[in-house]
């Protein structure tokens, strides 16, 4: 478990100088490991092994061994297995795409308190993918803002794009890109790197803050790192 979340660490650059070759090589190391574990009943191998089958991280993605590997403990309750399920469904990732059963185990999660859940919910509420009709972005709003109070990354910078552009008046309108500036800044504090660009880009053209090219600048770059183009 150590050596995978020392991976997780030099792959972000986070607590250390960012190093992917040195990621994937743990990475590697470290999924026969897992792999064992989870066969022998650990829950956490189990989901941890899904995730890296699920990425490219350790050289190639494999969303049918992914699933494999945590369809049983999202079966048996596990609620961040629950949600890789529902997302696999979401997207058809080794699975057939399916919305119905995408949010089916969404709901599982989102049950147990899942904030990466409640806001994949409030995304197909917000392009009617949710089994309700047509979209609902009123809902949608209201689900990513449960998730981003969570502390959610996804749904705080999700908050601040929707806030974009709205207000009735000049008055609404400040306020509102006031508030905007403070769910991207807290999204990119939690290293979301759409967050980092957004608020790169608020400090940049002097939106909801004042002006300040330095820390401009510095959002900029944390985002490029974090593979945004």
């Amino acid at each position: 478990f150590s050596m995978s979340e020392m991976a997780d660490q030099y792959w972000d650059g986070l607590g250390a100088r960012r190093d992917r070759d040195r990621a994937r090589k743990l990475y590697r190391e470290t999924l026969p490991m897992l792999m064992t574990l989870g066969e022998q009943g650990s829950v956490q191998a189990m989901f941890l092994a899904g995730n890296i089958w699920a990425s490219q991280r350790h050289g190639r993605r494999d969303s049918a061994e992914a699933i494999r590997w945590q369809r049983p403990i999202a079966e048996q309750g596990f609620g961040q297995a629950q949600f890789m399920l529902g997302a696999r469904y979401s997207k058809g990732q080794g699975v057939p795409h399916n919305d119905a059963l995408a949010m089916e185990w969404y709901r599982k999660a989102a049950a147990k308190g899942n904030s990466g859940a409640i806001n994949n919910i409030g995304w197909m509420l917000g392009y009617g993918r949710a089994g309700e009709g047509a979209a609902n972005p009123d809902k949608s709003i209201e689900h990513y803002r449960r998730a981003a109070e969570r502390g959610n990354p996804v749904s705080q910078n999700n908050v601040g794009l929707r806030l974009k552009n709205e207000g009735n008046n000049e008055e609404e309108k400040a306020a509102n890109l006031k508030e905007r500036f403070q769910w991207h800044q807290r999204a990119a504090e939690n290293d979301n790197p759409r967050g980092q660009f957004e608020l790169a880009g608020m400090y940049d053209a002097g939106e909801g803050t004042e002006p300040n090219l330095a820390l401009a600048v510095k959002w900029y770059k944390r985002a490029a790192e974090n593979d945004n183009a």
